[in-house]
């Protein structure tokens, strides 16, 4: 008896003891209403896409709450006129008014304002920090891009095209401008084409968390702007609000576009995590030491002997090479898969960097650079945070190739081989690092 009343004691305790603990566990604490404040700068060179204004007054249209602050600069076309622009060329800048729910306009700067200027990007910068200070800050630059060229000026390596000076705001101009004004970025947006590529993502690792591009073109012109602040607004309460804005705005224009685009059109958009393009480069260098040490040993042994021991000798490398994927558009507005003859790859300098392994792993069927092609695919695969393609396979990020009369016509020496690959600015090394006019600059 004693036995069982000691049972249904220690029992009755088990229970109130569960009981009250269950009522006094602490109570999750409620998500706040706005955890974050978020402004979006605009900085745009508008010639043939001076459409931005009527996509920037769409902001006004939309639900915002005061956590979400926009602020712009816009250079317009000479030619161009409207009721902010007298067509000379002018600047202004613009800021959205949540007590009245419009965007205002002012003048800021007449034709002679220079948009390839370090110092004018950093002002604007400041300007909008001032204006409208905020925990988290997103730069968009929209205009006419040119991609990126390894001859290090800033005509081939452009942002935003001025056609009144026939100039760009350039990469190193806008570190610059990042540099004087102590500037990092949770996202860096470019609507302008060919700006997905790895030697733009390194350049602006140290100044933005992520970054936002297209291989191959502004897929859905100036309308990334306004979409992105209506997927701010959707998302503001989500501790990965800007990531999801981005989600957002990538799958908007997609279906948006879905009803005009033909079986010939190949668009891209995708957001990369920049904390993540090291480790990309990293199985990057180690294909390409791989690679060169092919070159070395065939140097040392000849062609003959190289495919005696291997199966493969140097020319099936750089054929590999030319076979990769394009991310260059033809005259038709699709990728270049109609391969016509390797004249066509010696023009065309933009290139898939998963493509460019595992072509090179395949042609020559090594190994060790299998084994890397593969890392390096899982590499970029991490480094993105989200992408989409519109009717085509998954692409990665692009890297520059140059050649020989590339060089040559730029003023350097001429290059030992036709394929050169990886420019400097990510520091890698080089696929053919023996030439002085590319690895040894």
């Amino acid at each position: 008896m004693k036995w069982l009343l000691k049972y249904l004691f220690m029992v009755l305790i088990i229970v109130v003891m569960g009981s009250c603990a269950e009522e006094e566990a602490p109570k999750p604490e409620p998500i706040p209403e706005n955890p974050h404040s978020y402004t979006i700068m605009c900085y745009a060179c508008c010639d043939g896409l001076d459409d931005a204004a009527d996509d920037i007054t769409q902001i006004s249209e939309m639900s915002h709450n005061e956590n979400i602050s926009v602020v712009g600069q816009v250079k317009w076309g000479k030619n161009y006129r409207s009721e902010h622009s007298r067509g000379d060329g002018s600047v202004s800048r613009f800021r959205y008014d949540h007590d009245t729910n419009e965007i205002i306009y002012s003048k800021h700067d007449g034709p002679a304002f220079r948009i390839d200027e370090a110092e004018n990007l950093a002002e604007f910068i400041e300007w909008g920090r001032q204006v409208a200070p905020a925990d988290e800050y997103i730069i968009f630059f929209i205009g006419h891009g040119h991609g990126y060229h390894p001859s290090f000026d800033g005509i081939t390596r452009g942002i935003l095209r001025d056609d009144m000076y026939t100039n760009y705001l350039g990469i190193e101009a806008l570190c610059q401008a990042f540099e004087m004004t102590d500037a990092k970025f949770t996202l860096t947006v470019m609507v302008s084409c060919l700006m997905n590529t790895l030697e733009y993502v390194n350049e602006l690792a140290p100044y933005t968390d992520f970054y936002y591009a297209s291989n191959y073109s502004v897929i859905a012109s100036n309308f990334e702007f306004p979409t992105f602040v209506e997927g701010l607004v959707l998302n503001n309460k989500q501790e990965n609000a800007v990531l999801k804005a981005g989600e957002y705005t990538i799958k908007t224009q997609y279906d948006l576009y879905d009803e005009w685009l033909t079986d010939e059109c190949s668009f891209d958009a995708s957001i990369a995590r920049c904390s993540s393009i090291e480790a990309l480069n990293g199985e990057i260098r180690n294909f390409v030491d791989i690679v060169m040490q092919l070159y070395d040993e065939e140097t040392g042994i000849g062609t003959e002997a190289m495919q005696q021991k291997y199966g493969f000798t140097i020319a099936d490398i750089e054929t590999a090479l030319g076979e990769a994927r394009h991310l260059q558009s033809s005259g038709r507005g699709k990728y270049r898969e109609d391969f016509e003859s390797i004249e066509w790859y010696k023009r065309c300098y933009t290139y898939d960097i998963v493509s460019i392994v595992n072509q090179v792993a395949g042609a020559t069927n090594y190994p060790d650079l299998n084994e890397l092609a593969r890392r390096v695919e899982l590499a970029a695969s991490e480094a993105l945070e989200y992408q989409r393609l519109y009717r085509s396979d998954r692409v990665y990020f692009s890297v520059v190739l140059v050649n020989s009369s590339e060089w040559k016509e730029l003023g350097f020496d001429e290059a030992n081989y036709e394929a050169l690959a990886f420019d400097k600015a990510t520091g890698w090394s080089r696929l053919l690092r023996r030439n002085n006019a590319t690895y040894n600059r």
